[in-house]
């Protein structure tokens, strides 16, 4: 798999959604979608992500289940990735199509995507995963939910326990080393603003020093018109 510094998607060096001398623009993702059920068992699955110039992650004993009901869509993607990376986790979705849409009009579905990372490597992880910070190095387990709807995602849930983090809290600031740091981020769309919090943040510190797990919360939102 491979997306362009566009963003455009390729399998198999066929684009997703594109338009080809047999098929459609929307052919694929709709015949895709409309199986019953898709298994795929023991594969090699290759990511080249051009749009972040990452490096390319080749990910072993790929087990993929999608399964396709009407509107509804269940996928689960158990992978194991390099030693290096981390350990095997799993992405579990479910979703719903919007009523007399095709069903591969993905961008009109509603619904939620949970992935498990029991152990990774943040200094590969942040190739590949757009961080909430910048984080240098460290080992992580880390649990995410995301609702989406409309092709938008709507609300993030991270839980994550890290050891011997080095984190850069903002650009030209000096980088902060922790011996431990834990925590439940959640950010969510309401309405037209945002709104952000952190539960149960604590770390300690390489001399030993504990803070107590601590809460925090910005709300956003746009200033009414005059």
């Amino acid at each position: 798999m491979r997306r362009d510094a566009a963003g455009r998607l390729y399998v198999g060096g066929l684009q997703l959604g594109a338009q080809t001398p047999t098929l459609g623009a929307h052919d694929t993702t709709d015949w895709v979608f409309s199986q019953h059920e898709i298994l795929v068992r023991g594969g090699t699955l290759r990511w080249l992500d051009e749009q972040r110039a990452a490096p390319p992650l080749a990910l072993a004993d790929v087990q993929l289940l999608l399964r396709n009901s009407g509107r509804r869509h269940e996928l689960r993607l158990d992978a194991t990735p390099p030693p290096d990376w981390g350990d095997r986790f799993a992405i579990v979705g479910q979703a719903r199509g919007a009523l007399l849409s095709r069903p591969g009009d993905w961008r009109r579905w509603k619904g939620t995507l949970h992935a498990s990372l029991p152990r990774a490597d943040v200094a590969q992880l942040r190739h590949h995963v757009h961080l909430p910070v910048d984080l240098q190095q460290g080992r992580a387990a880390l649990r995410a939910w995301v609702d989406w709807d409309q092709g938008r995602p709507q609300a993030l849930t991270l839980d994550a326990v890290l050891r011997g983090v080095s984190v850069q809290l903002g650009r030209g600031l000096e980088p902060v080393a922790l011996a431990a740091l834990s925590g439940r981020l959640v950010a969510e769309r309401q309405g037209g603003g945002a709104r952000l919090a952190l539960q149960g943040l604590a770390f300690t510190t390489p001399e030993g020093e504990v803070w107590a797990p601590s809460q925090l919360a910005l709300q956003w939102r746009p200033a009414a018109a005059d």
